[in-house]
C-alpha cells in the first residue's frame, strides 16, 4: 500500500514545474515541437471497477492506468490518483522542455522526495507510461 500524497506539497511542486516548462516553451516557441497523441482510453477499465472501489470517477486513459499499476496508486482514491497523474504529467513536461538528461531527472526526484514515498521509482514509472520517449 502506498503512502498517502502530501497534497499541499505536490501542489506548491507540480505548479513550481509546470510554472517554469511553461516559461521555457514560451521562450523556446517555434522550436522543435513534439506533438504527441493521447493514448486510447483503456477498454478494460470500467465504471463498475471504479464504483466497487467506492471511487465514482471518470474512464482512465491506458497511460494513466498503466502509470497508476506501476506507482501503487491504482487501488487510491480518484483526488489522490488524480494528484499523481499531474504530478507524472508535470514531469513530463519538465523532461520535454529541459531536456531528457540525468541531471533534470535528479533535481525532478528530490523535488518530488517530500511529496512520495519513492520519488525515482515514480519519475521512472511516469516516463515509461506517460512520456515513452523520454526513456533513457
Amino acid at each position: 500500500m502506498t503512502a498517502p500524497l502530501d497534497t499541499r506539497y505536490l501542489s506548491r511542486t507540480v505548479r513550481t514545474i509546470l510554472g517554469s516548462t511553461l516559461a521555457c516553451a514560451a521562450l523556446f516557441a517555434g522550436g522543435a515541437q513534439g506533438a504527441h497523441a493521447a493514448p486510447a482510453v483503456d477498454s478494460t477499465s470500467s465504471d463498475a471497477d471504479s464504483a466497487a472501489n467506492g471511487n465514482p470517477g471518470p474512464a482512465r486513459n491506458a497511460a494513466d492506468l498503466l502509470f497508476l499499476r506501476r506507482t501503487d496508486y491504482d487501488d487510491a482514491d480518484y483526488p489522490t490518483q488524480d494528484a499523481a497523474i499531474e504530478l507524472a504529467q508535470a514531469e513530463c513536461k519538465y523532461l520535454d522542455t529541459h531536456g531528457n538528461t540525468a541531471r533534470n531527472r535528479m533535481r525532478l526526484a528530490e523535488q518530488t522526495r517530500p511529496a512520495v514515498k519513492y520519488p525515482y521509482l515514480f519519475l521512472e514509472a511516469a516516463v515509461d507510461a506517460v512520456c515513452p520517449w523520454n526513456r533513457l
